[in-house]
């Protein structure tokens, strides 16, 4: 479990959002563990919006597991990092992406701005990551609160329809069709 990881905070950055009716951006920490071994990302604050995500050490190691067997022609979907999370809001992997997309690890499609391609450089911007400096930083799940106890974060309440025959909202439209299965063809391939 990644709350037992004493993390170091690297920077805290802001990733603008790409979705086409987005607003405002997603606020992110990159950290790493106390050992240089391992970076991770941590989703802060969505900025310009109320959508629900979760605040957790996303390790960079199974961000990157994620992409094995991804076709480097075809945009990359922003669903192929639901698996990385433990928590389960729709917003989670859209998230990462802004986050990945500004640190240059995933670029805008060439045919569609708001769709994902792979970028350079991994390997290299991870090992960059692991040599700076950082900062003690607690999890924002792990804070505690005035009286020292566990600060308790929202729950993610599930959304219910009046309308019994209403066809679900399609949550991700970053390069998969509906239908389309998992490209890693691997259920667990993201798992840490």
């Amino acid at each position: 479990m990644t709350h037992d990881i004493q993390f170091l905070q690297i920077k805290t950055d802001s990733a603008p959002k790409t979705s086409l009716n987005a607003k405002g951006g997603v606020s992110y920490a990159l950290l790493k563990d106390s050992e240089s071994t391992e970076a991770y990302f941590c989703l802060l604050a969505n900025e310009g919006g109320g959508g629900y995500f979760s605040r957790e050490a996303v390790p960079f190691s199974a961000i990157q597991r994620c992409l094995t067997g991804i076709n480097a022609e075809r945009p990359v979907p922003a669903k192929v990092f639901r698996k990385v999370f433990v928590g389960r809001s729709v917003n989670n992997a859209g998230f990462l992406v802004h986050a990945l997309r500004h640190e240059g690890l995933l670029q805008p499609a060439p045919d569609a701005a708001h769709q994902h391609v792979l970028g350079d450089g991994w390997d290299d911007w991870k090992a960059k990551l692991l040599a700076q400096p950082g900062e003690p930083f607690e999890l924002p799940d792990a804070k505690k609160d005035d009286s020292g106890q566990a600060a308790q974060s929202p729950v993610e309440q599930p959304t219910v329809s009046s309308k019994k025959d209403k066809k679900p909202k399609k949550t991700d439209t970053a390069g998969l069709a509906d239908g389309d299965a998992d490209p890693t063809g691997d259920e667990n391939a993201c798992a840490a």
